[in-house]
């Protein structure tokens, strides 16, 4: 598996703090970047990747992408709320929407707006889990531009609806 794949798969284990921050246990990066380095290793012994030789792949791969996608996370969680829009995403990370869309379909297979919208529901989720708010408040909260396109788009993603889900014991 490509080294980003198996970034993806460490990320994916992490947890947010209270702010919604990534944290990530420092034993599970240097793991990571042993095993990262055991990899490149039998590359470098064939040839390929030499130290302070051209690399011959095009410049926005592999790593750019990690970070534009990995800016692009964060984006969402600290603006989604506001309505954010696929476009407005990938200008806050300062790509076009062609290149965020080829970043998303390498990295989770699925497009911006998708990701966008798993986040909503996911955040809608846990805030219903809650009861503290109405279906409208967590509509509201989490972005979606209304009350119908909120439980359309919850009883999509989960085959409830958002008020079926929030009167769950």
């Amino acid at each position: 598996a490509p080294w980003w794949r198996r970034f993806l798969e460490l990320e994916s284990r992490c947890d947010f703090d209270d702010k919604g921050q990534r944290v990530l246990l420092a034993a599970e990066i240097e793991s990571f970047l042993e095993r990262l380095a055991r990899a490149v290793a039998p590359a470098q012994a064939r040839g390929q990747g030499r130290p302070g030789e051209a690399d011959p792949r095009r410049a926005d791969t592999e790593a750019a992408w990690l970070e534009v996608w990995a800016r692009a996370e964060d984006v969402i969680r600290e603006r989604a709320p506001q309505g954010l829009t696929a476009d407005e995403l990938a200008e806050a990370v300062h790509v076009s929407p062609t290149q965020l869309r080829r970043v998303f379909h390498a990295a989770r297979g699925l497009s911006p707006k998708a990701a966008l919208t798993a986040w909503r529901i996911e955040e809608a989720r846990r805030l219903l889990a809650q009861g503290k708010w109405s279906v409208r408040e967590v509509a509201a909260k989490t972005g979606f531009a209304g009350l119908p396109r909120f439980s359309a788009a919850f009883k999509q993603a989960t085959g409830k609806a958002p008020s079926a889900f929030a009167c769950q014991p």
